[in-house]
Parts: structure tokens; sequence; C-alpha cells
């Protein structure tokens, strides 16, 4: 009878388990049911949402990226509340402590002491606005800088009127019907070249490319890719080819984008006047993350021939932008040297990798001639192939000469700037403490009671002690140094390298 009792109680308890069990999956399908219904009141309610709102929301977004992120960053940063923070410590101490002196005469004596050191701390800090007034000693320099870049834009541009299809109308007003012609043969080009989707990783991360802008622009390892078997020899040629323009494509607009985050760009939707060509580039640069989900910061593991042909397509208008921001640069009088100079650095960068893309573009023009239609080069006339090959490669000595120069010259300018920007703390807080104890201090004394008198003693010490702090973190900052800026931000490398 045991044993028997024994098994039907474990029985028994099985039982109960599988119930337990079909109730629990009961359960949870009905939680995701309920989780189900509602996202979808809540993606019903997010495409209900205005056009406004969502512009509003835009606006707000730009907003916080262009003025709060850099006002927190150089203001409100880790050492300025902890300026704040050892300062009111300190004067609370000093003030309220188990120990201290409270009386008038003791008050003066120790705000005389802090108004002595803290003028002498000034100074410190006026070195950072001579040294910042200094820097227009370079003025000669990047002006002729600037001057030597429009001879070489000069030289520039007109390489593109070879092509009819790839011309800048940068000299006369830009229309829809000449992007839609332009989008159109490079459309055919990409689908006539490419084998499906454009790839540039393999799946255990390793790119198929490298970046040489100082040689040929980059390299397509194709036969590390799955394009490595393709037949006949032509074919593989040609689809190298199509991701090299891809890439100088994709290179184009990554610093053209990085240009306009750096704050270094005068052009802008909401600037009046403004081309019809900069105010489309400038929507359609705005809409390509978004529509095409690719980030401009790293190369995407790969690319459909739509994605492709509209990257491509966005980058050949680039250049127009690209030459009008440079004439509102050189008429601009109202510029700074760390600015000028680093949008010299990212222009210069542009524009070769947009020589590299028109090169390339037209090198695949003619290996289709070749390979599909027979033409050889022997067989190609003089003005065909005048066409076909643009002077580029003549003028790019000169282009990596400039850049050298401008990357120089944005080094010095940008370290003075960063003394600049290291010396506002200090000289804020040392004007603000200066004028409250030379007029706020005097008041408390003669018409306040002695409870006031030592409450506003104890905010104007705080003040001092952090005008205190500020300088002499700016004199440690002149002492050890500040690690310059890098002129240009790369496209972001592979996370396994």
């Amino acid at each position: 009878m045991d044993i028997l009792s024994g098994k039907k109680f474990v029985v028994r308890g099985l039982c109960t388990l599988r119930r337990l069990r079909v109730r629990g999956a009961h359960a949870g399908a009905g939680l995701v049911t309920q989780k189900g219904k509602l996202a979808s009141r809540l993606l019903l309610r997010a495409r209900s949402v205005t056009p406004r709102v969502r512009e509003l929301l835009s606006a707000w977004q730009r907003a916080m990226r262009s003025w709060f992120a850099p006002v927190v960053k150089r203001r409100f940063g880790f050492i300025a509340p902890m300026t704040v923070a050892i300062g009111c410590a300190t004067a609370s101490l000093i003030v309220f402590g188990p120990k201290a002196d409270k009386s008038p005469e003791n008050l003066w004596n120790l705000m005389r002491i802090l108004l002595q050191i803290t003028s002498l701390i000034l100074g410190v800090n006026v070195i950072g606005v001579t040294i910042n007034t200094n820097q227009f000693g370079q003025a000669a320099a990047i002006r002729k800088l600037i001057a030597d870049i429009n001879e070489l834009a000069a030289l520039f541009w007109p390489l593109s009127r070879a092509h009819p299809k790839l011309r800048l109308n940068i000299w006369s007003p830009v229309t829809r019907e000449g992007h839609a012609r332009r989008r159109l043969f490079i459309g055919y080009l990409v689908r006539a070249t490419a084998i499906g989707n454009l790839v540039f990783r393999r799946a255990n991360r390793n790119d198929f490319y490298v970046f040489r802008p100082w040689w040929d622009g980059v390299w397509y390892q194709t036969e590390k890719s799955r394009f490595a078997n393709v037949e006949p020899q032509g074919k593989r040629v040609e689809v190298e080819t199509i991701h090299h323009v891809a890439l100088c494509a994709f290179s184009v607009l990554h610093y053209v984008s990085e240009m306009r985050a750096a704050n270094c760009c005068l052009l802008s939707p909401t600037r009046r006047p403004i081309s019809m060509g900069v105010r489309w580039f400038l929507d359609d640069l705005q809409k390509l993350q978004e529509n095409l989900g690719v980030s401009l910061a790293k190369v995407p593991d790969s690319l459909s021939v739509a994605d492709s042909s509209a990257l491509i397509n966005i980058a050949l208008e680039a250049a127009h932008y690209l030459y009008q921001e440079l004439r509102e640069q050189s008429d601009n009088s109202n510029w700074q040297p760390h600015q000028i100079t680093h949008f010299s650095c990212y222009f210069l960068e542009c524009i070769t990798w947009i020589g590299y893309l028109w090169c390339y573009i037209q090198l695949l023009r003619e290996q289709r001639l070749h390979f599909h239609r027979g033409i050889s080069v022997e067989a190609m006339s003089e003005t065909t192939l005048s066409k076909m090959r643009m002077g580029v490669k003549e003028i790019r000595p000169k282009i990596l000469q400039l850049s050298v120069a401008a990357k120089a010259e944005y080094g010095v300018a940008s370290r003075f700037w960063l003394i600049r920007q290291a010396a506002k703390p200090g000289i804020g807080w040392a004007v603000g403490f200066l004028a409250c104890a030379g007029l706020g201090w005097p008041l408390v004394l003669t018409t306040g009671s002695h409870a006031a008198m030592v409450t506003v003693f104890a905010i104007i010490y705080a003040l001092g002690l952090t005008a205190f702090l500020e300088s002499l973190l700016f004199a440690s900052k002149l002492t050890w140094g500040q690690k310059t800026p890098e002129p240009l931000a790369r496209i972001g490398s592979n996370p396994a390298d």
C-alpha cells in the first residue's frame, strides 16, 4: 500500500505540473497578445501625428545638437561643476564652520586677500586673450592659402565639361532636367554593371577595400570577395570598378557631412540668398540617411543597386555645393582662422575624392565600350579619349600639396582657439567676482544687517574661489599643453581591426 500511495502521489504531482505549464503558456500568449495590441495602438497614434508636430520635433532635435550640446560640452562639462562645488563648499566651511570668525573685520580681511590673489591670477587668463589676438598674424598665410585654393578650383571644375552627362553647371542655374538626365545615366551605368548588391564587407567583418587617397583613391580586393569567380574577366573588372565608384561617392558625402557637422560652413537651407542647386543638394543629403538607412560615418556592409545609384548621384551633385561654399568663404570678411582653415582641409579632401569619382566613372565607361562593344582603346580617336579620360591626375599633386599646407595652418589656428576657449571660464568667473566684490560688498557693509552680510560674503567668496580654481586650471593647461584636434574625421574603421 505504501508503494502504491507513493506512485499515486508522484503521478498527481506530474499532472499538476503539466496543468500549471499549460496555463502559464496560455497566460504568456495572452500577455503577448495584449502587448501586440498596445504596440499597434501606439503605432497608430504615432502615424496620426501631424506633419507640423514632426517638423517641430525635428527642429528641436537639430537645435539640441547644434546649440545645447556644444554649450554643455564647453561650458558645463565636468570641470565647471567640480570647481563650483569646491568653491561653494570651501566658502561654506570658512564662513559657517564651527570655528569661523564672522566679525566684519575678519570678513573684510578675507575679502581683501582674495581680491588681491584673484586680480593677479586674472592676468594669467588675459594671456589667453593676448595669444588669441596674435593668431591674426596668420592672416597673410591663410589668405594666400584661400587664394591658392581658388586658383586650383578654377583648374579643377572645368575638368567635368568633357562629358555632357557629368558636366557641372556651376556657372549657370541648375535645373531639374539636368539632374534627371544625370540620374538616368548613372542609374543605367550601375544597373548594367553590378551583379546584385554591392558588397564591401565579409560576414566576419573583414573589409574588402582599402582607402588610398595619396595613390589611386581606393582598392577593392575582388579576389577576397564573392565576385572572385565571376566570368568573363572583363565583367569581373567592371564589378571591381563599380565598387570603386561607390566607395569614392561614399567618401565624398562622408567628408561633406563631417564638414557641415564641424560648423565651418556658411551655406545652410535657412540662409538667404541661396541657389536652388545648393538647396536641393542639402535636402537630398539630409534625406539620404533617412531614406537609405545608411550612416555616412562608416561604409555599410552592402548596398543595393538603387541605393548605390542614389549615393553616386548625390555625390556628383556635391561639386556644385562645394563651388558655392568656396565662393562664400572667399567673400566672407568675418572669418575665424580655425574655421576657415578647417573648411580648407575638408574642401581639399572633398575635391580629391570627387576627382577620383569622375575618373572611375569614365574608366567604367571605357571598360564597357571595350568589353561589350569590342572597341579597343587604340581604335578610339583622340577626341573621344579626351572626353573619356579626365585630366585630374595632372593637378592632383597640387591638391595634395595644398592639403598639407591647410592642415599645418589648421593645427596652429586650432591651438590658438583652444587657448582662447580655455581662458574664457577663468575670465568670466573672475570678472563676475570682481564686479560683485567691488559693488555688492560695500553696499552690504553699509546698508545690510550682520546676517545678510555673512550670507552675501559666502556667495561672493564662493565666486572668488571658483575664479581662482578656473585660473589655476588654465595655467596648468598652458603648462602641460593640449592635444590639437584632428583636422579630418576619417571614415569609421572596422571594429574588428
